[in-house]
């Protein structure tokens, strides 16, 4: 997996993936559920990876 983005901003978070998505890219968004554990107070980024291309 390659890291795109790491951020707070989940406006941002969402855009990215629908541009993505647009052009057929499978993106996974990781630590997207630590809010829960870190009360809500959004001081861990969530990251944006997509998958990396092997060549063969």
């Amino acid at each position: 997996m390659i890291e795109l983005l790491r951020t707070n901003d989940l406006v941002l978070i969402s855009r990215v993936e629908a541009i993505l998505a647009e052009i057929g890219l499978a993106v996974f968004v990781a630590d997207r559920h630590m809010g829960a554990l870190e009360g809500s107070l959004s001081f861990l980024p969530r990251r944006v990876l997509v998958a990396e291309l092997r060549d063969g």
